[in-house]
């Protein structure tokens, strides 16, 4: 007396059923026996519609009205009919015995052709399907390429951070280390004053529990850590510090842990510096310094992202990498030049006192609504106040350029220069040093 197998159920898996050894049988017969059946269907379709037609018009008309000629073509017909139907035998005895072959054969060719129709019931497992490289079209190897930045998310977590060295009213900087070298880290904590006062004004109200309520107390602030960390993806120039890479996990986290924290960033280090030593460097360490500074000011104005003005411009704002001064904080840099009104000039202005016209300052034409310029100009009387005063102060040089630097210094307060201008005239005037 034969044993009989145990039937095996088939397991579900997600919202995909997986199938079992002899539910894989059945998919394996099912497979190739179903373009059989239906190419058989078809072709003994169409041999019974020959006979019956054969058959009516031997019945419905006498003998002697068909010519010759065309009974021979009907035997004709019913004999290619005969023929198609004996080579359809011979393809069905053919894949019978590929099916018993199947059936019968368990190496890896054919546990390949098994799973090979398996996968189509389990797409999500695809990757536990047994001998699926073996058959011809195989998964392609995704292509891995050179990270962009230092630290992502993988990683992070191995800087140390050392102490605060700075802080803002969204976010906060430490003094990190990485393998022994130093890196600048900078994350929003629930210590910084926006949040700290959103989370006082739930505590208040007695619903600290609120965990969605708490989040958005993060939200504002991440948004401009987030806005720092794009605008450096699209800007490439040395004025600005390099960023050495980034994690965004989530909005919240009430820990400086490097493997928790919501979002992170991370930059080259350097060091505060005192404004006003500036003017007692090297005459040549101070031109180079004017000229970085003057192509700094020439990238903002034709930048990728177009003309970008630094709202804050402050001294906190920079800091000395490798003996260049790089900005560091980009909360508050945009590209959007102020608004005016396009009949504002003295033409078109009428006496009517309770209209006023939005005009634009620096004496720039109003243009299709736009003060444009404005941003450049802006951004040229900030670098003045804070650097070419200290950098560029005539009695420092040399008797020879003392005049023409003096005619420069004019210009940068009246605004009348360019970037460009200005960086041909200081390169001229390092070259005769």
């Amino acid at each position: 007396m034969t044993s009989r197998r145990p039937f095996a159920r088939s397991r579900i898996v997600g919202d995909l059923p997986v199938l079992t050894n002899m539910d894989k049988r059945y998919v394996k017969v099912s497979i190739f026996l179903l373009p059989f059946v239906l190419y058989t269907a078809v072709m003994l379709k169409m041999l019974d519609n020959a006979c019956q037609t054969e058959i009516l018009r031997k019945h419905a008309t006498p003998p002697d009205v068909f010519p010759r000629e065309q009974s021979h073509n009907s035997t004709l017909l019913l004999h290619s009919v005969l023929r198609k139907y004996e080579a359809i035998d011979r393809q069905r005895t053919k894949l019978s015995e590929m099916l018993n072959k199947l059936l019968s054969d368990e190496s890896p060719e054919a546990l390949a052709s098994n799973d090979l129709a398996v996968r189509y019931f389990n797409t999500r497992n695809l990757r536990d399907l047994k001998g699926f490289d073996k058959i011809g079209s195989k998964i392609e190897q995704p292509i891995v390429t050179k990270a962009k930045y230092v630290f992502n998310c993988t990683n992070i977590h191995q800087i140390k951070l050392i102490k605060k060295v700075g802080h803002g009213v969204s976010k906060q900087a430490f003094l990190g280390k990485f393998k022994g070298q130093p890196v600048a880290v900078k994350m929003v904590t629930r210590h910084q004053k926006e949040v700290r006062q959103c989370l006082e004004g739930i505590r208040e109200k007695g619903m600290e529990w609120d965990t969605f309520q708490r989040s958005r107390c993060f939200v504002f602030p991440t948004m401009k850590l987030m806005k720092e960390i794009l605008l450096l993806e699209q800007l490439d120039h040395p004025g600005f510090v390099q960023l050495l890479g980034y994690c965004v996990r989530s909005e919240e986290s009430d820990s400086t842990d490097m493997s928790e924290h919501g979002v992170v960033a991370i930059y080259e280090y350097g060091e505060r510096f005192v404004l006003d030593n500036l003017q007692f460097l090297p005459m040549k360490a101070k031109l180079r310094r004017a000229v970085n500074l003057a192509k700094f000011l020439y990238y903002l104005e034709y930048s990728p992202l177009g003309s970008l003005r630094i709202k804050d411009f402050k001294e906190g704002h920079f800091l000395l990498v490798n003996s260049s001064l790089k900005m560091i904080d980009l909360d508050d840099v945009d590209n959007i030049e102020p608004s005016c009104d396009i009949y504002s000039d003295s033409d078109h202005m009428t006496e009517n006192p309770k209209i006023h016209y939005r005009t634009c300052e620096y004496d720039i034409q109003c243009q299709m609504g736009l003060c444009i310029g404005y941003n450049a100009k802006q951004n040229l009387k900030s670098m003045n106040r804070l650097f070419f005063k200290r950098l560029l102060y005539p009695s420092s040089y040399p008797s020879t350029i003392v005049e023409s630097l003096s005619h420069v210094n004019t210009r940068l307060e009246m605004l009348s220069i360019t970037a460009l201008e200005l960086i041909e005239f200081l390169e001229e005037s390092l070259s005769h040093l």
